[in-house]
């Protein structure tokens, strides 16, 4: 909850584009990879009360960390595959 919380916070800051896109969301993503299940509850909760841009740079935060993981995934796939 305590990640959350965290995200739920960096997110309601105010961040030029420049550095929005250059360093923020690094950093938002790293909390990302740190939710609990409890904290993605929370998310899923209280995500359409929140304005539009906090909506946007979740959803960009939560993209990018799904790319991540896919990557990943699909990386150990296919070594798996290749050692066979």
């Amino acid at each position: 909850m305590i990640i959350f919380q965290q995200i739920y916070e960096y997110l309601s800051q105010e961040f030029s584009a420049d550095y929005w896109s250059d360093y923020a969301v690094l950093f938002a993503i790293d909390l990302v990879q740190k939710l609990t299940h409890s904290d993605w509850n929370q998310l899923k909760s209280c995500w359409r009360d929140r304005p539009q841009e906090w909506q946007y740079r979740c959803a960009e935060i939560i993209s990018f960390f799904l790319k991540i993981v896919l990557s990943l995934k699909l990386l150990l796939m296919n070594y798996l595959n290749n050692c066979k």
